[in-house]
């Protein structure tokens, strides 16, 4: 009966060993199949061709085999294991044992040979725990910079990004300005929900953006209690932006720097729209 590991990438069981160096296991009609040839190689059986089978008294010996995954190709090998007779003569110290009738050892020499296979894999199991951290790490760090090229898009300074993610403006940028640098730029265009912007007032004029304008609503008794729209406007427009473009929000500004992904005037994002029903 074999044993795995948890994560299936190693597959222990004992291979019985005949005199010429042939391995087997298992029970086919009171007898036990060959499956690996004496030179180690998984023994090959045609479409319907009958598979060699021995004597279970055939057995000289025997030893953990370690498989690949998904194959029946062995890798790995413990110490060999010799059949004696009769009780007498066991001495499981230097690896000598009976076997029954089916070549089955006791549960003892069955302990101390899988004893071998376990120190084997040791090393492997030990590092299971940290693969899987490492995964989930590149995982996480994946979705954080998603979040990241996503909050660049919607406008968020490094700064914003620094203080959110517990680090300085430029560390923020040092990081993740490369991985997020294919960020289309939004001059000359407006995506996802503008705001109203009146046929009677100034209009945007699509030139890099010197401002950040949020626009917010008053909310359980605060002024600033819910962001409803973010507007970015050149310093022309700015006031434009802060009392026609924001109509009815109380606006609040924060300047833009050189290393701020490029916004054009009049971008903008208007959340009311987003969390309405679409007409």
């Amino acid at each position: 009966m074999s044993r795995s590991t948890d994560d299936g990438e190693h597959e222990g069981w004992i291979l019985y060993l005949f005199a010429d160096g042939a391995g087997g296991g298992g029970f086919d009609r009171g007898r036990m199949p060959v499956l690996y040839t004496p030179d180690g190689e998984p023994r090959d059986y045609g479409l319907g061709e009958p598979r060699e089978l021995r004597d279970f008294d055939e057995v000289v010996a025997w030893q953990m085999a370690c498989v690949e995954e998904g194959t029946d190709r062995i890798h790995w090998r413990g110490p060999r294991w010799t059949r004696v007779e009769p009780a007498e003569n066991e001495n499981l110290a230097a690896r000598c044992a009976r076997l029954d009738k089916f070549a089955d050892p006791s549960a003892e020499v069955e302990d101390a040979v899988y004893a071998d296979w376990y120190a084997h894999i040791r090393p492997a199991v030990a590092v299971s725990p940290v693969r899987q951290a490492a995964a989930e790490v590149a995982a996480a760090q994946a979705k954080l910079t998603d979040a990241v090229r996503q909050a660049r898009i919607d406008g968020a300074s490094w700064a914003d990004i620094g203080t959110a993610t517990g680090m300085t403006r430029q560390s923020a940028h040092e990081r993740w300005s490369k991985l997020v640098a294919d960020i289309p730029s939004p001059q000359h265009s407006r995506s996802g929900w503008p705001v109203e912007i009146g046929p009677g007032q100034p209009q945007p004029c699509g030139r890099p953006a010197a401002y950040r304008v949020e626009g917010y609503s008053a909310r359980d008794g605060q002024l600033h209690g819910s962001l409803d729209a973010i507007v970015y406007a050149c310093a022309e427009h700015h006031d434009a932006a802060r009392s026609d473009w924001l109509e009815g929000l109380a606006p609040h500004s924060s300047s833009r720097s050189d290393s701020d992904i490029e916004m054009a005037c009049g971008y903008s994002v208007d959340y009311r729209k987003m969390s309405s029903p679409k007409q």
